[in-house]
């Protein structure tokens, strides 16, 4: 999980970047075409006509602000992306470990006509503490934002199960 994190992010920072260098290259090579969408995106925003023009007169004057700008408010990325996106995989990673000892802890403590219940309820015990800790740091209603995540949790458990258990029997295993 931490190395799809990882391919991933730096996947789409790679993928922003080749759309930056194509804007880069389009504002060199039609000036007149780029400051006239920069016009239209400030328009967009509701800036008067006149306004939007003196904005972007007064942007172009400052390059490396005037690129900034139009690949914020074009592509709606940033300039630089990371491609280095270790953190990100290092927490889905440790996230993914801690995880799963809920469900499967139960198993190496009892049989499994025992442990397959218990590890049920332990994976509904993760999720509502998940759902609990969303809510508190997004300020929402806790018991929406527990009620989602557990749903999301069973149907996810639920689709993973029927697969596992339809698709080899769809096969002769």
């Amino acid at each position: 999980m931490g190395a799809g994190e990882f391919i991933s992010g730096r996947s789409e920072a790679q993928v922003q970047k080749a759309e930056v260098a194509k804007e880069m290259k389009a504002i060199h090579e039609y000036p007149e075409y780029e400051f006239q969408e920069m016009i239209e995106l400030f328009e967009h925003e509701g800036v008067s006509k006149e306004d939007a023009k003196q904005i972007s007169e007064i942007l172009q004057k400052y390059q490396q602000s005037y690129n900034k700008t139009m690949v914020e408010k074009e592509l709606g990325i940033e300039m630089q992306p990371d491609t280095v996106k270790l953190p990100e995989a290092l927490t889905m990673g440790v996230s993914y470990i801690v995880g799963s000892i809920f469900p499967l802890i139960a198993y190496f403590f009892f049989p499994i006509n025992i442990a397959f219940p218990l590890s049920l309820c332990l994976t509904v015990l993760a999720l509502i503490i998940v759902g609990i800790i969303k809510g508190k740091l997004a300020e929402l209603n806790l018991f929406r934002s527990t009620i989602e995540i557990v749903l999301v949790g069973i149907l996810s458990a639920g689709g993973g199960y029927i697969l596992g258990t339809l698709v080899p029997k769809l096969f002769g295993f």
